[in-house]
């Protein structure tokens, strides 16, 4: 029967088996033509029924249109508001996230080899010790942090293997990854980082914070919307603002690692968002530059010396061996003095360089002698 219908298809359209793109077969049933049709796996234009794609486009649907038409003025002022405040509060947790990681794997780094250090004078002092068992103790240390740490993964949250950097930009850029902001999945990364990192081996925390800062910025309005009085944060919930503020939030995880908010910005740029626009980079810079901040600050106190950000346990771009060139908090505002004097240097240029571009299509200037 299926036959039969297919043949009477191809002669009522007029075409060609080989114009249709499959070939014939001897009583071939419906199944079998789906299977020659389709893509096979492992090509180059296999699509994953795993993976599906996400719309990124802000909708201009008739009826969208129409509820906006119904919300007052102020409603849309308090959503232009609250925006920069939302890649602010994310960049705030980040923070916190990018300092228990931080002190997390000092402290234990701290308690493990200290006590191999006591463990070698206690046994080698004389000179005399068995080298074997130290080395053991030694992949002791390793050992036992590594199965922690895979441990947690593999019962609790696989998905939550590796450092997620792909995947993480493959959301970013429109492919829907099953689980990748889960929250359970970030604890568990949070943690086996820490313990991936104090078991001595080649891992860093670069991936896993930039899989956990797109996380908790995607993540960041959904703990407002359960509240009446914020409803607003609903606004946020869409495709197109979780891809924003998970691009903030891939850009200040890497910031808080390296203490680079424009680092960040930049490896955003570079890697992350293939959808880029002005408002986009102002956002993220913001929330990379509120993490930097706070886990700054965040680090001074825990170090015992609030307010001094030149503290040699924080991480900075060099050792400054005077105490008089030590900054405190006042001094941010002849920081942002300079920052101004830079910006209105910077349009200057940019408008030199503007009229520059004009004289020479004018005056036909092809290149600059």
């Amino acid at each position: 029967m299926a036959s039969e219908f297919k043949d009477d298809w191809l002669r009522k359209s007029r075409l060609s088996i080989d114009q249709v793109g499959f070939k014939r077969y001897p009583q071939t049933d419906l199944k079998e033509l789906r299977s020659v049709t389709q893509p096979r796996g492992k090509s180059f234009f296999f699509i994953s029924a795993k993976y599906e794609s996400l719309d990124y486009d802000v909708t201009e649907k008739q009826i969208y249109l129409e509820d906006e038409k119904t919300k007052p003025y102020s409603y849309f002022v308090k959503r232009d508001i609250l925006r920069p405040l939302i890649f602010m509060g994310a960049g705030i947790i980040i923070a916190c996230i990018g300092t228990f990681v931080h002190v997390a794997i000092q402290r234990i780094g701290e308690v493990k080899y200290s006590y191999l250090c006591d463990f070698i004078d206690d046994h080698h002092s004389t000179g005399a010790g068995n080298l074997t068992l130290t080395i053991l103790m030694w992949y002791l240390g390793v050992i036992v942090l590594v199965m922690l740490s895979s441990s947690i993964v593999i019962f609790i949250a696989p998905y939550a293997s590796g450092g997620g950097v792909a995947q993480t930009i493959a959301y970013l850029n429109g492919i829907s990854v099953p689980n990748l902001l889960s929250i359970k999945g970030l604890f568990v990364k949070m943690f086996s980082t820490v313990l991936t990192c104090t078991s001595g081996l080649a891992g860093g925390k670069e991936g896993p914070m930039l899989h956990m800062g797109a996380t908790v910025g995607s993540r960041f309005p959904d703990l407002f919307t359960k509240f009446k009085f914020c409803s607003i944060f609903k606004d946020f919930q869409n495709d197109h603002e979780r891809r924003d503020l998970g691009a903030a939030g891939f850009a200040a995880g890497i910031a808080c690692a390296f203490h680079a908010p424009v680092g960040g910005l930049l490896l955003a740029l570079e890697e992350g968002v293939s959808y880029w626009n002005i408002s986009l980079m102002w956002k993220i810079f913001l929330c990379s530059i509120t993490s930097v901040f706070f886990i700054t600050v965040l680090l001074s106190i825990i170090e015992g010396a609030p307010g001094h950000f030149n503290s040699p346990d924080l991480l900075t771009l060099g050792k400054i061996e005077d105490e008089t060139t030590h900054y405190e908090y006042f001094e941010f505002i002849y920081f942002i003095i300079v920052g101004v004097i830079g910006g209105i240097l910077g349009a200057i240029l940019v408008f030199i360089h503007m009229y520059l571009t004009y004289f020479r299509k004018r005056f036909g200037i092809s290149s600059i002698i």
